[in-house]
């Protein structure tokens, strides 16, 4: 189902993190150093990306900051799309509270011809992504209200320039 959800998002997409706190663990002890999105789509027929998360950190946010990136995936329709990607990527590790202005910790990517990660990959998944290292401090968000029920919510928002 998780599949079909993200063929059919249409570049907005919210990815579940369940089982955050072993998934945490698990990236401390490195058992599990990134963790991957599904596949999300900016249209039935439009690009494909997927998010790589390191809970405990990357390079010079190791244990201090979580690290997002996007990457371009292979689709169906890559032959009649335009290459490089260009838009804008919106990425937010959500507040799950029932506040009325909640504090979304976002970060925002612009995609431009110049960046390698937004060419036509060459593999299923290409191996050079486009985010950051110091996404937010690992103590603010591996807490309330960005976890609730031991799960995190990680959004997507990819806008294609016309």
């Amino acid at each position: 189902m998780s599949q079909i959800e993200a063929r059919l998002c249409c570049g907005t997409y919210q990815w579940k993190i369940k089982q955050f706190r072993r998934r945490r663990q698990d990236a401390i002890t490195g058992a599990m150093v990134a963790l991957f999105s599904p596949a999300i789509y900016t249209s039935l027929d439009g690009y494909t990306f997927r998010i790589r998360m390191h809970l405990n950190g990357v390079n010079r946010g190791m244990g201090t900051h979580v690290a997002i990136f996007v990457h371009m995936m292979q689709g169906e329709c890559d032959n009649r799309l335009a290459w490089p990607f260009t838009g804008v990527i919106t990425l937010s590790i959500l507040d799950q509270s029932a506040a009325k202005d909640p504090k979304d910790v976002t970060q925002v990517v612009v995609a431009s011809p110049k960046l390698s990660a937004f060419r036509k990959p060459a593999a299923i998944c290409s191996q050079i992504g486009c985010g950051f290292e110091l996404f937010a401090p690992i103590d603010q968000i591996c807490a309330e209200p960005f976890i609730q029920n031991n799960t995190m919510l990680v959004k997507i928002q990819i806008s294609p320039l016309p």
